[in-house]
């Protein structure tokens, strides 16, 4: 495993942490990655931290990236065993998909 993909991992552990400041701070490097680290975060979906999978579930919204293989995990995470997580994932499906289809962002907004 490359040493970025460490770092990327680490990240996504420490969406875990009971810090705020850190579980913020790993958003927005996972963030600024970008789609880069998508295939980290997919697995992160899966985790069994409540926290790592809420985490992953924003950070896929605010990456943007709408690829098949995105969708289909926020799909199946609206029926993650956590409410918090399935609507994060659904809001972030939402998003992802009003943002595919062009909607513009001031209909967004008035949603």
């Amino acid at each position: 495993m490359s040493s970025e993909w460490q770092c990327i991992d680490a990240l996504i552990e420490l969406l875990s942490s009971e810090d705020v400041s850190q579980v913020g701070m790993a958003v927005e490097l996972l963030t600024e990655l970008g789609p880069a680290c998508v295939p980290e975060l997919l697995k992160g979906l899966s985790h069994e931290h409540r926290m790592v999978r809420l985490g992953v579930a924003a950070v896929l919204s605010r990456i943007g990236t709408d690829s098949p293989a995105v969708i289909e995990a926020l799909q199946h995470a609206t029926n993650d065993e956590c409410e918090e997580v399935r609507e994060v994932a659904a809001e972030a499906l939402r998003r992802l998909l009003e943002e595919r289809n062009g909607l513009p962002e001031q209909a967004r907004e008035a949603a």
